[in-house]
């Protein structure tokens, strides 16, 4: 009952960002073959993009970007279009999955939460669609159907 409640308010909030800009943010990006960790400008403007707010220690974010992963390898999701954001998480933690767990998609960290703060994030997963233009067309908490979610989204023309 709890957890509905949760995924209730997580909604009514989502709702909020719906058609407003995605924005920029100075955040970091971890470069899997160096292990490293460089500046990033996240910024969404030009073509459809998903962007998935995620936890290391998260169940449901695992088999999200474990599907999301299956979905670049199948050829159904460019890789490119898929951004993930570890939130708050020491890097050696995110090097520490990704070693066990290597994703083709761009891996961000937001370890100040800055992306998150502005998002009013309510739990992990979180996905964010944002359009060509920039807009956030849907925001949704919570691992059931995503994936799906986000291959409808990032495959309709605009």
């Amino acid at each position: 009952m709890y957890l509905i409640a949760l995924l209730i308010l997580a909604a009514k909030r989502n709702a909020e960002f719906e058609g407003q800009p995605f924005g920029s943010f100075a955040i970091e990006r971890y470069v899997a073959a160096t292990s490293t960790v460089e500046p990033m400008t996240l910024a969404v403007s030009g073509e459809k993009r998903a962007i998935v707010l995620w936890a290391t220690w998260c169940g449901p974010c695992h088999a999200l970007l474990s599907n999301l992963n299956d979905d670049v390898r199948s050829g159904e999701l460019k890789a490119e279009q898929v951004t993930a954001i570890s939130v708050a998480e020491p890097v050696a933690d995110v090097a520490a999955f990704l070693k066990t767990t290597p994703l083709p998609f761009v891996i961000a960290l937001d370890r100040e939460g800055v992306v998150a703060r502005a998002l009013k994030l309510s739990g992990t997963p979180t996905v964010v669609l944002v359009d060509e233009a920039g807009q956030m067309q849907a925001v949704s908490t919570g691992g059931l159907g995503l994936s799906r979610k986000i291959v409808s989204f990032l495959k309709t023309a605009p």
